[in-house]
């Protein structure tokens, strides 16, 4: 079957928060549920959509032992990762080797007590740590040397996803939290003060909490933001005068209302409502994931295994079913460029070789290189980077 995507300009229905849909002039990608080529399985590899694929192996001494990787993020051949079981940033260099960790915990004026996130200033090459507990972002070089530390006049850092620096700027998206309700803000990189917030969640707490029900919802690309909205099958480019649709999968089934949790018995309970909202067939589930390179799109909708890749230059759409086992790009950590970066950890290596042994499949080479003499009990994660085609 020929697949394309209609890039024109259109009349559509959409909402931006999942309101009643209204008719708009809007200038986006449009992708119709026919025209969508459905693979039932593909390779770790895929050759449709990956160039090739580099395994790291993180070296593994006392100083660099990793708990768990919240956050990671290539830059300069530098792999810089966020371990927030020891709360550490350590750096690697691009063959794995252990270089230093960024910064030290502690109550000293260069030191950090806690960190829930960090970001890279690509412009003044820095690494920025964000810690809560002194309400402060803590600047060092690329090789940890402490720089300064700012204070931002009102605190924003409200249980961060993800922050992207790009253009002078800082694009961030947040858990919903008892203090925050927005998904989205921009920051200045200067003094970290808010610029804008957009896109209210349709879900409410009362409590002490936050409850995450996104994972990269953003990506940037050639400095333009593209963004989810929850509940929403559309993806939406940022302009400060204006959120427009970016990108539309037909999926024929309406978004869910955004006051549909008012009034009812689970209006503050997020996680109870989220599942019954999900036990509505009529709705669209919406994207909760967006990793985009220079290329390619790579979405899916909320609660399904099963993810969708748009060719911006061929004009294709695929449908991917069952992605590989424990080798799904769609867990991919982070963006660098045209590269996804996932982590591949001790525990999914050895659910990978039971499944090998249990279903008889064999190894690709590439991995069988790498885990033949891992250490199951102490070795460090595996950086997996799928080079996607540009």
């Amino acid at each position: 079957m020929k697949t394309e995507i209609i890039f024109l300009f259109v009349v559509v229905l959409f909402g931006c928060k999942g309101t009643d849909k209204n008719k708009l002039d809007v200038d986006y990608i449009y992708i119709p549920s026919d025209k969508i080529t459905t693979l039932e399985k593909i390779d770790f590899d895929e050759p449709l959509f990956i160039d090739s694929c580099s395994f790291i192996p993180l070296e593994t001494i006392s100083e660099s032992v990793i708990g768990e990787i919240k956050q990671i993020k290539i830059y300069d051949n530098k792999i810089y990762i966020f371990d927030v079981k020891t709360r550490s940033i350590k750096v690697f260099n691009i063959e794995g080797r252990y270089l230093c960790d960024i910064g030290k915990q502690g109550q000293g004026d260069k030191e950090y007590i806690s960190i829930n996130s960090f970001f890279i200033n690509t412009d003044e090459n820095k690494v920025c740590i964000v810690d809560p507990l002194k309400k402060c972002v803590h600047e060092y070089g690329l090789n940890g040397d402490y720089i300064r530390n700012v204070k931002p006049k009102v605190w924003g850092f409200h249980f961060p996803l993800n922050l992207v620096y790009s253009d002078k700027f800082l694009y961030c998206a947040f858990s919903l939290s008892y203090n925050n309700d927005k998904v989205y803000t921009k920051m200045s990189s200067e003094d970290y003060s808010v610029i804008e917030e957009w896109s209210t969640y349709p879900l409410k707490l009362n409590t002490q909490m936050s409850v995450v029900f996104l994972d990269n919802p953003f990506s940037i690309v050639n400095t333009e933001m593209h963004y989810t909205s929850l509940f929403s099958d559309t993806i939406y480019k940022y302009g400060e005068d204006e959120k427009k649709p970016y990108l539309v999968i037909e999926t024929g089934k309406p978004n869910v209302p955004f006051n549909f949790v008012d009034g009812k018995s689970y209006e503050y309970e997020p996680v109870e409502a989220l599942a019954e909202i999900s036990s509505f067939e009529k709705y669209s589930p919406g994207f909760s994931l967006l990793l985009e390179t220079d290329r390619f799109v790579f979405t899916k909708f909320d609660l399904n295994k099963d993810f969708y890749v748009i060719d911006k230059k061929t004009e294709k759409a695929y449908h991917v079913i069952t992605p590989p086992y424990q080798l799904d790009i769609m867990s991919s950590k982070c963006i660098n460029g045209n590269d996804l970066i996932k982590v591949f950890d001790q525990e999914e290596i050895s659910n990978y070789l039971q499944y090998v042994e249990t279903e008889g499949v064999k190894y690709p080479k590439q991995i069988q290189n790498v885990i033949s003499n891992y250490d199951l009990n102490e070795g460090n994660p595996v950086i997996l980077i799928y080079h996607i085609k540009k």
